[in-house]
């Protein structure tokens, strides 16, 4: 999920390219979106990638609704900012880890490396 609906097509293109394991099942750039997708059986996916600004429903929002109900989803943030920017938020949120956008491309293709890393 990602605030420009733009990005999206580059971003799942990149992702499946560069990673022989993972599938993307669907993007969006509406957080409410995103999070009746998390809660639904046959659109969980194991990892969502959460955009942390997104106009609406924040990150912060979309992983805190569904942490609260689901703990079945891996949520790896997301942010174009500084990373100390939402790292404690999205953290007390329920997310994982988080990534800056610009991080290198081994991090955005291997969200489970990054967020056994971030954990411990």
């Amino acid at each position: 999920m990602d605030n420009d609906r733009f990005v999206l097509p580059s971003l799942k293109a990149s992702i499946e390219e560069l990673s022989d394991d993972m599938q993307v099942i669907w993007t969006t750039s509406d957080g409410g979106q995103a999070v009746s997708n998390c809660l639904t059986a046959s659109t969980r996916p194991k990892v969502l990638l959460a955009d942390m600004s997104m106009e609406g429903v924040s990150g912060i929002s979309v992983c805190r609704r569904i942490r609260t109900r689901i703990g079945k989803v891996d949520i790896l943030a997301m942010t174009a900012y500084s990373i100390d920017r939402y790292a404690e938020k999205a953290s007390l949120a329920g997310a994982q880890g988080i990534v800056g956008k610009s991080d290198d491309q081994q991090i955005v293709t291997d969200p489970h490396h990054r967020l056994r890393r971030d954990v411990g």
